[in-house]
């Protein structure tokens, strides 16, 4: 097994509605799209949605679209816990690892 070099940005969604419009600012978006364009699968935004009982794990290059409140279907998504081992395995199948 070789190792693998992934980012992930938690964020928490504090309304009742899964409303992510402005949980990032402008440095953290450009760093991810950026980084995103050198490893597709190495940048990732975990938002854990309390009311919801929800996380949902999305693509570094979908940050844009979530952060402008555009509905943007996640990769990944679990209920509250979450199930840590089916999330970083599938980040690992995203980066080519099984």
């Amino acid at each position: 097994m070789t190792d693998i070099e992934f980012w992930v940005e938690l964020k928490v969604v504090r309304t009742v509605k899964f409303l992510t419009e402005g949980l990032w600012r402008p440095g953290q978006i450009a760093w991810q799209m950026r980084r995103a364009r050198v490893t597709p699968g190495g940048v990732w935004n975990l938002v854990s949605h309390p009311s919801g009982q929800s996380v949902k794990l999305y693509r570094g290059a979908k940050v844009f679209d979530l952060n402008t409140g555009v509905t943007v279907e996640p990769d990944f998504e679990t209920h509250l816990p979450p199930n840590w081992f089916a999330m970083l395995d599938y980040i690992g199948r995203q980066n080519g690892e099984a």
